[in-house]
This record gives C-alpha cells, structure tokens and sequence, in this order.
C-alpha cells in the first residue's frame, strides 16, 4: 500500500466514527435516549474506502406541538479511536488531524440540515487512545400536519479530511463522502406531533 494511501485509510478510519456522532445533543424536555447502530460505506478517492458500523445516541422529545418549531441545538461529540488505528497514523507521521464536514437528518420527508460540523486540529498521542472532541448545529424545523413521523440518521455526508505532519508536503487533504449501507438501518425513533 502507498505511502499516501495508508495515511489517508488511517484518517478514513478514524474518520468513519463522525458519522455515528451527528445527532447528539444536549436534552430536550420529555426527551428519551435513542440509540442505533448501523453503517455507512465510505469512500476517500485515492486516500481509499472503508465501511464501518456506527452507534448513533441522540435524545428525542416524545412529542411536539403542529407548527412549533423544534429549535436548533448545538452538537457535541466524543470519538475515542482505539490505539491500533491511532498508531497507523504514527506509523506514517501523522501528527495532527482535521475535519469539516455537511449533513442532514431526516423527520419524516424532511431533510433537516447539520451545520458547521467540525474536528478542530486535534493531535495524535505519542502512545495509547485517540480522544477526538468536535460539534456543530443541528438545525431547527416545524412540522404542520399531526402524525407520527420516523426520525432518521443522514442518508450521508461530505467531509473534508487534513492529516498534518506528512513528510515532504506537510499536509494531505482530501473530500470523503459517506453513505448508509445497502440495507442497513436508519430509523432512531418516531416523533409524534399533536394539535
């Protein structure tokens, strides 16, 4: 495997667990944990491709009004990366890592979207874990008519990827796009609207 490659599968790698962190965030009133786990293929053109399964926590309300509005939230994540992925980077001098990235949740036909998702420059440990740390905004929205209406992860996403510290250019970035596995799940919860 290239040089450039292996860097870019290890950040890839990494990578894939921002997926799962999308929809957290702080509590709102009558809210109940949700959880689900599924996965997303990715690919990052020559930096290469990779599918994992992802766990996706986010507190939902039980039920809101018609016509008013679910505000915005921030998001905040924790991604810990294990040792053995952390050291593939080390291996290929990988100093530090950085990320932006778009997407959008789905409730019912909506497609609501998450704005502002980034990793600061984060560095890689000289030994052990890989604490991860990013947030954004989930963004608001109203739904009009009563029902019950399935709250879903991102169909997909659009990340721009940096590893800092390459030799010779210092530091590689590339885009990375993701999308839900052929046949896996994407429903968290329903969300029941009333008058």
């Amino acid at each position: 495997m290239s040089f450039r490659r292996a860097t870019g599968f290890a950040v890839l790698t990494v990578l894939l667990s921002l997926v799962g962190a999308l929809l957290v965030g702080t509590s709102p009133a009558r809210a109940e944990l949700r959880t689900l786990t599924t996965t997303y293929d990715c690919d990052a053109g020559s930096f290469g491709s990779g599918s994992s399964a992802v766990t996706v926590r986010v507190d939902i309300p039980n039920r809101v009004r018609a016509g008013v509005q679910v505000d915005a939230r921030r998001i905040t994540f924790r991604i810990v990366v294990p040792d053995e992925l952390v050291q593939q980077m080390r291996d290929n001098s990988v100093d530090a890592i950085s990320a932006t990235a778009t997407a959008k949740y789905r409730v019912g036909a909506k497609r609501v979207p998450i704005r502002n998702l980034t990793i600061p420059r984060t560095e890689v440990p000289a030994e052990g874990d890989m604490v991860i740390r990013g947030s954004g905004r989930a963004g608001a929205f109203t739904i009009n008519e009563p029902g019950r209406y399935a709250v879903k992860v991102p169909r997909g996403l659009a990340a721009e990827v940096t590893a800092y510290g390459v030799p010779i250019v210092g530091q590689i970035t590339t885009d990375m796009t993701c999308a839900l596995a052929t046949g896996a799940p994407v429903k968290l919860a329903t969300l029941r609207v009333v008058r």
